[in-house]
């Protein structure tokens, strides 16, 4: 049987404090191989670093997930960015003003690369001095949980909201293209219908079109818990697809419309416990042990064998992460 490798996984959250062990020996029972864990918030950065010292299967991210913005940007020093808040006024219609505030800021870009390059009046030297110390770490393959979640923006000061989850989205994709690390994105659209699945595309074209020549990098990744845009498809060259235990919910039928025009050997497995456990688990902690349930899934959506998906999404996994594919257990 094919071995299996989850892409993301919380191991550091206290979740799973009081099993470790457990929990990862009970995955490799079902042959999970290898497992990452990707940073969302510099508070659990240290466990995570531990637990991927204490296991040599075990691989870890670093990263600003889009509601630890705080950690990474002095909220109280935004006004110094007034300047670019005034770039697009926020109108009635807040899905276009969003957008077209993110052309904005690209179109600025001179003044956004200064902030980013340059300026030391919003960004929290810590947090920054941490990344660049933890990515000396042979255990540390990948930039993230980074990216754009629109779910929860509140009503007042929109633009700064996503001027803020922005910057920091932005400071994450160049620290990934001066060492050569795949991202780990987190894509979440609103309530309402603004998307930040166009804004993140928007973002990664530019980067594409912009950042690539100058780094000498081709920015690469994986789209966590895949949304079922569509226009996230545009990436499929050098981003992946990960797709974990909502595919196995009744009310995910985009997810499950759209998973067949996802090239085979651009889907990831994750599960992104403790959370999204796969039905017939659902709202019990989530483990690594339950990706043969979402495997199965996945192989009977696209009409293939459960042991050739395991197979080729080892495959994708390790050419994403390269030091995975140099590591043996």
């Amino acid at each position: 049987m094919s071995s299996m490798i989850d892409t993301h996984i919380h191991l550091d959250f206290e979740d799973f404090s009081d099993d470790l062990d457990k929990v990862i020996e009970q995955s490799q029972d079902v042959n999970v191989s290898h497992f990452v864990i990707p940073g969302a918030s510099l508070e659990t950065l240290q466990n995570a670093i531990s637990i991927s010292n204490s296991y040599p299967q075990v691989f870890m991210g670093i990263g600003i997930h889009p509601y630890n913005t705080n950690e990474m940007i002095l909220l109280d020093r935004i006004d110094k960015l007034s300047h670019l808040l005034l770039l697009f006024n926020i109108d009635d219609d807040i899905g276009k003003s969003i957008e077209c505030f993110v052309d904005s800021l690209l179109e600025s870009w001179e003044q956004v690369h200064d902030i980013l390059d340059t300026s030391k009046e919003i960004w929290i030297q810590d947090c920054l001095r941490q990344f660049e110390n933890v990515l000396l770490l042979p255990k540390c393959i990948a930039i993230g949980e980074c990216g754009l979640d629109f779910f929860r923006l509140e009503s007042k000061q929109i633009a700064a909201q996503v001027l803020i989850q922005v910057l920091c989205l932005f400071k994450q994709i160049i620290f990934a293209l001066q060492n050569n690390l795949p991202l780990i994105l987190h894509v979440r659209d609103s309530k309402e219908h603004f998307s930040a699945s166009l804004c993140m595309l928007k973002i990664l074209r530019f980067c594409k079109y912009k950042l690539e020549p100058i780094y000498n990098v081709k920015l690469r990744g994986v789209f966590h818990c895949y949304n079922a845009n569509r226009q996230l498809l545009e990436m499929s060259d050098s981003f992946y697809y990960g797709i974990g235990g909502i595919i196995t919910f009744k009310n995910a039928k985009e997810l499950v419309e759209i998973l067949p025009n996802i090239p085979v050997n651009r889907i990831l497995l994750e599960t992104d416990a403790p959370y999204l456990a796969p039905v017939p688990h659902r709202g019990k902690r989530n483990e690594s042990k339950f990706l043969t349930i979402i495997s199965e899934k996945i192989s009977e959506i696209i009409c293939t064998s459960s042991e050739q998906l395991r197979n080729i999404t080892t495959i994708n996994a390790k050419r994403l992460f390269f030091e995975i594919a140099s590591h043996s257990i």
